[in-house]
């Protein structure tokens, strides 16, 4: 995994709000002290993973950095994140197998806690130390999501089981009930 960094933060904002960006371990972590100890405090986050180079269903479907774009808030003490994650996602039709782009956006909303007493939550993100591996975070969201099925139209045709010929381009000419060949003397009894 390359981890990218918005070429269009100021680094002193990096240097206040302590973030740690480690390419050689392939994590990014985020130091959020500053946001657990200052009630009304507010980091925005503006982060790229590059995950072209990993490995879903023996294709390498993100063609393009996924972006992550969120702010963690510290609200009546209350630590949340809340950010959208989007990225765009090639793979071939299920039905036609033509290739297809399509973009995905994910919503994510979190409460951030140092430790949790209980029982887990899924809404709730443990931070040791107050620190968040964003990288991870990232990366399990967008492998979450991926989509199951993929279709380049949801009234794709998809294929003649007979000729091959991409049925949304046109009929292909093909007998569409074929029958049994065990039941071919019957079928010439009916004529």
């Amino acid at each position: 995994m390359n981890f990218m960094f918005n070429k269009n933060l100021d680094k002193s904002l990096l240097a206040i709000y302590n973030i740690l960006c480690d390419d050689r371990g392939g994590s990014m972590i985020i130091d959020l002290k500053k946001v657990f100890v200052n009630e009304g405090f507010s980091l925005p986050i503006e982060y790229e993973l590059d995950m072209s180079k990993e490995e879903f269903s023996g294709v390498f479907p993100l063609i393009t950095p996924v972006k992550f774009n969120g702010t963690v808030s510290n609200k009546a003490s209350l630590v949340g994140l809340n950010a959208q994650i989007t990225y765009d996602y090639s793979a071939d039709c299920d039905r036609c197998g033509k290739q297809v782009v399509h973009s995905h956006s994910i919503v994510v909303e979190k409460d951030l806690a140092p430790s949790i007493e209980g029982e887990e939550n899924e809404r709730i993100i443990l931070v040791p130390d107050m620190k968040l591996d964003l990288g991870q975070l990232v990366f399990t969201e967008v492998v979450t999501s991926l989509p199951m099925k993929h279709l380049c139209d949801e009234n794709c045709k998809g294929l003649c089981p007979k000729c091959g010929k991409n049925l949304n381009e046109g009929d292909c000419g093909c007998p569409k009930k074929e029958i049994d060949p065990r039941l071919q003397a019957l079928a010439d009894l009916l004529k």
